[in-house]
């Protein structure tokens, strides 16, 4: 599985406190492996784990290994 999204970073700088500027952005993949266990009839945790890197432009603090965890 996989994904692949648009990442977006707004900043706010001392030279204009009432605004924000976006940086670092563009397009990033993330590969993924997932498990779903289920708890109960009506709940379930997902458990995960992935690497995300940035095709365009390249900003290598995006880059590397991530642990997902989520509620269903």
């Amino acid at each position: 599985m996989s994904d692949l999204c648009y990442r977006m970073r707004f900043i706010q700088t001392h030279y204009q406190p009432d605004g924000y500027t976006i940086g670092f952005n563009g397009i990033m993949p993330r590969p993924k492996l997932m498990t779903e266990l289920n708890i109960g009839k009506w709940y379930g945790i997902s458990l995960g784990v992935f690497y995300q890197f940035p095709l365009y432009p390249g900003y290598d603090r995006y880059r590397g290994i991530g642990i997902m965890v989520s509620i269903l």
